[in-house]
């Protein structure tokens, strides 16, 4: 079997001796294999720690603004439900003025349905419909309340221009209202 040696040669400062080494070309290339392998993997282990401690922190920082959003998604949730209660009582309210007022009916177009496409770029909001019809919803009674404050306007000036005493005493042989000539009679 062919060996073949190198001789390492340690120079000191001084006027110390020489050294001399006498390694194997298969022993030199072990070391240098191992000690390439080595800073290889330190290299490869200290990447992926730095990786993992920056991911951590984006981790964290992420889970922290999911708290937040959590957090604000519950009280957007809770004003939504607030509004929509509110909503319902003013249309309730609604009703009960149109009841008083004598309307039977408010709005002839609520009988029909709502909606239509939706627009492909308002994205997976779950609560865009909820506020689409509390949208309509305000709207409709808006229009209700128009109404209504008209027949209570009609109302209030029919009751201001019609008599609240009886104009003379005596028995009355006709209601108020319009008369007809006595002369085409």
């Amino acid at each position: 079997m062919d060996r073949r040696y190198s001789t390492i040669i340690f120079v000191p400062h001084a006027r110390a001796k020489f050294r001399k080494l006498k390694v194997s070309h298969r022993l030199l290339f072990s070391i240098v294999s191992i000690i390439t392998s080595s800073l290889c993997l330190s290299t490869f282990f200290s990447v992926q720690y730095f990786t993992s401690l920056s991911q951590t922190h984006e981790l964290t920082k992420l889970s922290h603004e999911n708290r937040e959003l959590q957090t604000a998604n519950e009280q957007f949730s809770k004003s939504v439900e607030s509004l929509r209660t509110q909503l319902r009582t003013v249309e309730d309210r609604t009703r009960k003025l149109a009841i008083i007022a004598g309307i039977s009916t408010l709005d002839e177009t609520s009988q029909g349905g709502v909606g239509g496409l939706r627009p492909p770029d308002l994205g997976d909001n779950p609560y865009r419909d909820d506020l689409d019809k509390m949208a309509f919803r305000s709207h409709r009674l808006d229009k209700d309340l128009s109404v209504l404050e008209k027949k209570f306007v009609a109302q209030a000036q029919l009751l201001a221009s019609t008599p609240s005493i009886a104009p003379v005493r005596g028995i009355l042989t006709d209601g108020f209202g319009g008369r007809s000539d006595p002369g085409n009679a």
